[in-house]
């Protein structure tokens, strides 16, 4: 207690009295632990993204596939249906008709009835 009141008692020195820097916020390790953590969880977000924008990416190549394919069906349902059409044509052509009927044992009428309407 002489000490203190020794202490007291001599005159306030700045240079003795300088408090030494104590260090303010966060530690090292955890400093480091937290840097570590961000890093991760920014790595693990662009791996997710990319595997994501694969993901998109294959899934728009797959729709294109399946358009080229659909195009070709339409194409070929196209060409099938005009060689239908050409087909039909063919058949029920006039000449044709009155090939046919005289094949079969058919005569032309000699006269032309019409039936009257009710």
């Amino acid at each position: 207690m002489a000490r203190e009141l020794a202490r007291k008692s001599l005159p306030y020195v700045e240079s003795e009295r300088e408090p030494k820097p104590r260090s303010v916020g966060i530690p090292l390790a955890r400093t480091l632990w937290l840097r570590f953590v961000l890093v991760l969880v920014l790595l693990s977000s662009m791996v997710g993204l990319g595997v994501f924008q694969i993901r998109l990416h294959s899934d728009a190549i797959k729709c294109q596939e399946e358009i080229s394919s659909l195009t070709r069906s339409i194409d070929q349902a196209t060409l099938e249906n005009e060689g239908l059409r050409k087909e039909v044509e063919r058949l029920s052509s006039p000449s044709r008709l009155y090939q046919e009927g005289e094949r079969l044992g058919m005569k032309p009428a000699d006269e032309i009835l019409k039936l009257k309407e009710f």
